[in-house]
């Protein structure tokens, strides 16, 4: 039974992980996507606190109902921004103490005690706990008594990371926490979190996290709660030394931070220091910069203090982000410079040889012409010889005309990017270096002259593939271009049979020509001799030579 059970566990734990563990870059542009949207995703609960704000001005309310309502602007803005939380509980003290609800006024002390704990006030924050009368308090409030002590020292033990007094401060979190697990409900939100935290400060940090993992799909991202149960995840992934698993969680607690427009965050600063640690500045320093925007929209003086300490060491890493591109692009520049000589050398070979093969195409026209009437059998093979040459001129003729416009479209390339280099326009330049929109329209321009000659040359290579394919299987072309599939058999024809050749032609991956011929032998009638066939498949120049023989051919 126990094994079952045990089973059972690791079953439930590994789904979690499964759907927490989704693609890194798409968490990273949905944090990006939230982040470009702040601005509109906090107007809009701004929108949403003025229509209570709205009710306040009702003169009739109850002292009762002006609570209440104070309250849920104090939920609203805890996270947002600390001086209105604030002002709000003030009045909430007040008005608790005028109707003499002692339990409204503990309640409010302690969310007091709470967010001047989360904006570095620890001293102000102890003085609201001790005007709480600790005699009288049992149930939610007791809990959340307790929960705001050991919450105080673990701020105050983020605040002297590294001193001798941090030690200290996690031992009162332990007793708090122990005082908090006797009194709350078991499989409450408070249960779990600290029990998680308890044990995973004794050592048994595979057990915080299966609970973790386990209570976790009863909240939902954009609340503060799943903010602070994913945080406590990455920061237990991380003791254990899984950095794939702490950042995934990382992420998860920072984008629903963004979603819910919680401003008192620290998973995002995390986030930034261990993208640092990796090498990537440039999403740490943007990371980092909201972190601190955000944190000072909110007051927070603790997250300010801790930003600040990692702000030298991304920067410095930027700025050596920044030199290392600056040293490529010079690397780059004097590379694009030899090409385009050598291009220009090519040009001037090829110029050359199209000279003498002209000039050998005018001698061969000359001596065909004049055994024309005597070899009757020599017509055949002066068409092919002609014909021969009108594919050796178009070849040329089409590689003149993409070198040339290559060479031009490099030399424009080398130009904009050394204007840019002396003007000191980095962005300008890290974007036109970034941009792929240069080597995109080579590519269509080469595939372009590729299926054009070859369609020439071959006007039938497609009916005679579709011979070859089963009748649910053809292929129909893009018009004048041929499709990927058509592309990879052509070079099959022209003697091009290595994968890794025809991938690199092609520009795709080897798995993907791969699967492309596996695939068309699968649907060929021939399955065996598919690619033989295609390679033996005739040109256009052989077909009408052998129609002129036949019709000049006597009898």
């Amino acid at each position: 039974m126990k094994i079952c059970l045990t089973i059972m566990c690791c079953l439930a734990m590994s789904c979690t992980v499964c759907l927490a563990g989704q693609d890194e870059q798409r968490l990273y542009g949905r944090l990006d996507m939230l982040i470009a949207r702040q601005a509109d995703i906090e107007a809009e609960k701004m929108r949403h606190i003025e229509g209570m704000v709205q009710i306040l001005k009702d003169a009739t309310l109850t002292d009762a109902e002006r609570y209440a309502v104070n309250d849920r602007l104090y939920n609203e803005y805890s996270t947002l921004k600390y001086d209105s939380a604030f002002s709000y509980l003030r009045q909430n003290i007040a008005l608790a103490e005028k109707m003499g609800d002692r339990w409204r006024a503990t309640r409010s002390r302690l969310s007091m005690a709470h967010i001047l704990a989360v904006a570095g006030l620890f001293g102000e924050a102890e003085k609201a706990l001790a005007a709480i009368d600790t005699s009288r308090l049992e149930g939610d409030v007791l809990v959340g008594y307790y929960k705001q002590l050991n919450e105080l020292n673990l701020f105050k033990s983020e605040f002297a990371s590294g001193t001798p007094f941090n030690d200290g401060y996690h031992k009162n979190m332990q007793n708090y926490r122990r005082l908090l697990i006797a009194n709350a409900d078991r499989g409450s939100y408070d249960y779990v979190s600290v029990l998680a935290d308890y044990r995973a400060y004794q050592g048994n940090i595979d057990s915080a996290i299966q609970m973790l993992l386990e209570y976790l799909p009863a909240l939902k991202p954009g609340d503060r709660r799943y903010s602070i149960q994913t945080s406590q995840l990455a920061f237990f992934y991380g003791c254990k030394g899984d950095m794939g698993r702490k950042k995934q969680y990382l992420l998860l607690s920072a984008i629903s931070d963004q979603a819910g427009c919680i401003r008192e965050e620290n998973s995002l600063r995390e986030l930034a220091s261990m993208l640092f640690d990796e090498g990537d500045y440039e999403r740490a320093y943007k990371y980092l910069n909201v972190s601190i925007n955000n944190a000072n929209s909110y007051g927070t003086r603790l997250r300010n203090t801790q930003a600040s300490m990692l702000m030298p060491k991304i920067l410095a890493g930027y700025n050596v982000m920044k030199e290392t591109q600056h040293r490529r692009m010079q690397t780059l520049m004097v590379c694009i410079s030899v090409i385009a000589v050598m291009l220009v050398v090519a040009l001037i070979a090829v110029y050359m040889l199209l000279k003498r093969y002209r000039r050998s195409n005018q001698t061969v026209a000359y001596v065909n012409g004049r055994l024309e009437e005597a070899v009757g059998e020599l017509r055949r093979s002066n068409a092919m010889m002609k014909e021969g040459n009108r594919i050796k001129e178009e070849y040329i003729g089409r590689f003149m005309e993409l070198a040339s416009v290559l060479i031009d479209k490099a030399e424009s390339y080398r130009k904009l990017a050394n204007r840019y280099a002396k003007e000191h326009d980095m962005k300008s330049l890290y974007a036109l270096i970034k941009s792929s929109a240069a080597f995109n329209e080579s590519t269509s321009l080469f595939y372009g002259n590729f299926d054009s000659a070859f369609l020439r040359i071959y006007p039938n290579f497609v009916d005679k593939v579709n011979e070859l394919l089963s009748d649910e299987c053809k292929i129909t072309p893009k018009g004048e271009r041929l499709t990927t599939e058509l592309r990879i058999l052509a070079l099959i024809r022209l003697g091009i049979t290595d994968n890794h050749k025809i991938a690199g032609i092609l520009r795709s991956s080897i798995t993907t020509v791969y699967t492309y011929r596996s695939k068309l032998k699968a649907r060929s009638v021939v399955k065996d001799d598919f690619e033989r066939c295609v390679a033996s498949i005739d040109s256009w120049q052989e077909a009408d030579a052998a129609s002129v023989t036949a019709v000049e051919a006597p009898g």
